[in-house]
Formats: structure tokens, sequence, C-alpha cells
């Protein structure tokens, strides 16, 4: 079985847990067979699982309550503009007094990780939360649709940004020995992996998105050398 199906299944067992263990999986060997033929005719696990209660005359399941969910949105909220202000700062993050604020939270973030790792891949509690909802009826699907056609160049350019970024920052704190430069590139391919992955797996967002804010805020960074480039004065920058 491929990941996707495992993954499928692992989500659609968390959407009918308040099932007996007995009938889920019942339900689960049934699907099987379906997964692999055509899954996207069964529709999303949380959308299957609606379908057949409501075959069965079951009620429909009680939203998970707690406030884990909103913690997980907020985290992620307030460490994407944190990575991007760190992504402006770049060099300027060893002699800047932001520097001492930043690692909280990226360790908050972290921490979220184990939260949200128990959401499943489409981090339902999260999805059902209505400040997510409004966003998603704020966006229209056509823009919806563009931007996700983008999806794999932008994934491409976020690496390579928050790889040179990462390369930036080891020159600021003087390491230009002990190939700096592969660790570069190892966090840049975290970075690409992970932004392919949150196509299926959206618990991967918690650590695309801030990537992509720092991404932003490198970006940002390095168009105020434009001017120094076209002069002809970089050289005597210090980066």
């Amino acid at each position: 079985m491929n990941t996707g199906a495992r993954d499928y299944l692992t989500e659609l067992r968390a959407a009918l847990a308040d099932l007996p263990s007995a009938e889920v999986e019942a339900i689960v060997e049934d699907v099987r067979p379906q997964l692999a033929e055509d899954a996207g005719r069964l529709g999303t696990p949380a959308e299957y699982a609606a379908e057949l209660r409501a075959a069965a005359g079951l009620p429909a399941r009680a939203p998970r309550k707690g406030l884990a969910p909103r913690v997980a949105l907020w985290v992620l909220a307030i460490t994407t503009v944190a990575a991007g202000y760190a992504g402006y700062l770049n060099e300027g993050i060893a002699s800047n007094d932001g520097r001492y604020s930043l690692p909280v939270f990226g360790l908050a973030l972290v921490a979220t990780w184990f939260v949200v790792a128990r959401f499943g891949p489409a981090v339902a509690p999260v999805a059902a939360l209505p400040e997510t909802r409004l966003l998603d009826l704020r966006v229209p699907a056509p823009v919806v649709r563009y931007l996700t056609s983008l999806h794999p160049a932008w994934c491409l350019l976020r690496a390579v940004l928050v790889g040179l970024g990462v390369l930036l920052l080891c020159h600021t704190i003087g390491w230009y020995s002990g190939m700096p430069e592969v660790v570069a590139l190892a966090v840049a391919a975290i970075v690409l992996f992970a932004g392919h992955r949150s196509r299926t797996d959206r618990r991967w967002l918690w650590l695309s998105v801030p990537a992509g804010a720092w991404a932003a805020g490198v970006a940002f960074r390095l168009l105020g050398y434009l001017p120094l480039i076209v002069s002809g004065d970089i050289g005597y920058v210090h980066v």
C-alpha cells in the first residue's frame, strides 16, 4: 500500500473513531480495494465518513473541542510573521536586539508540531475553526487554482532563498570553513521536501509556511542590495 492510501485510511479511522473498532476495521477493509482502483471518487476521508454515517443513519460526529487546534493555528500565524522578520534581518540578526526573542518563536513552533501530528494529514480540527473557514470563503476559487498551479515553482524558489539566507547567516557569524554550504543545501532540501509533502499532508504546513515567510524576508533583504549591484559598490557591503 502506498503512502497516500495509508494516510487516507489513517484519517478515515480518525473520522470514525467514535464507532466500535470492529465496525471501523470492517469499513476500512471495504475501502482498501476502492483506494487501489480510484481514490478520487471517494472524496476526502471526512467526506466519505460523513456519507457512511448518513447511509447508516448515524449522527454526525461532534466536533473536537479544546484549545489545541486554535493554539496550533495561532502559533503558526505568529511564527510565520516572526520568520519573515528574521529573514529580512538575516545577517543583521546577529547584531539586532530581535535575536533574543526569535528563538522563542522557533521553540513554540517545534512544540506545536507534536500537537499537530495528532490531527491527521488533513489537520481537520484546525480546518474546522471559524477563522480558517472564513479565510477559505474570502479567497476566490479561481485564485486558489492559480496559486495551486504555481506551487511547484514556489517550492523551488522558497528552497533556494532559504538556503541562500542560511548561507549568508553562516558567513555573518564567521563560519566560512567547515562546509556551511552543505548545511545550507541540507536546509534547502528539507524545505523543498516539506513544501512537496504539504500538498497531501497539511501538517507539513507548520514547517513550509514559516519557511516561506523566511524566504520572502530574505528576498526583500536582497532587493535592498540591487542599487549597490547596479552601481558596482556591492563589494563594499559585508554579507
